[in-house]
């Protein structure tokens, strides 16, 4: 079962038969940097500790190491004030991954985030997940290449409906 701040709860579905860990998710954020394209100014965009007005709604997931679903993804409101907290009880196991997504009322991805963590069996866990607004996060953020050399990069596209990037060299 889990239940959220405010007093509302919702039911996910059970989790697997067995062993379980109880947890307790904690949803808000932290300023996260980004680069102004015409200042080349670095801005803070994010929420911090309260969920923003403009978040309707928080679907929350938990994934195991292999990607395969261990509570299928639920909605909750978004609180009135403060972060957005429920408690769960998930399979225990290595490598559970919490990913939180915050809609506005249009059903635009406004933020996510995602927290991987172990769960021992009957160990109280407590999961922070930080979101973060739509950006595109480039992996390593610098380097230097020497001619002749190759880098690979990654680029995470979170919370854009297009999720193409486009490379050039400078």
């Amino acid at each position: 079962s889990a239940t959220e701040n405010g007093g509302l709860s919702a039911q996910p579905p059970a989790s697997e038969p067995g062993v379980t860990t109880p947890v307790t998710v904690t949803i808000n954020g932290t300023p996260f940097p980004t680069a102004s394209p015409s200042s080349g100014q670095a801005s803070t965009k994010a929420f911090s500790g309260a969920v923003p007005s403009d978040v309707a709604t928080i679907r929350l997931e938990v994934v195991d190491n292999t990607g395969a679903t261990i509570l299928a993804p639920f909605t909750l409101p978004a609180p009135d004030s403060g972060p957005a907290t429920v408690s769960l009880d998930i399979a225990s196991g290595p490598d559970r991954t919490f990913i939180a997504k915050a809609f506005g009322s249009n059903g635009t991805v406004l933020f996510q985030g995602q927290a991987t963590v172990d769960l021992q069996p009957n160990v109280l866990t407590k999961v922070g997940i930080t979101m973060v607004p739509n950006a595109i996060i480039v992996s390593p953020s610098i380097a230097s290449v020497q001619t002749g050399t190759s880098q690979q990069f990654i680029a995470t596209v979170i919370g854009l409906t297009d999720q193409d990037v486009e490379w050039s060299v400078n």
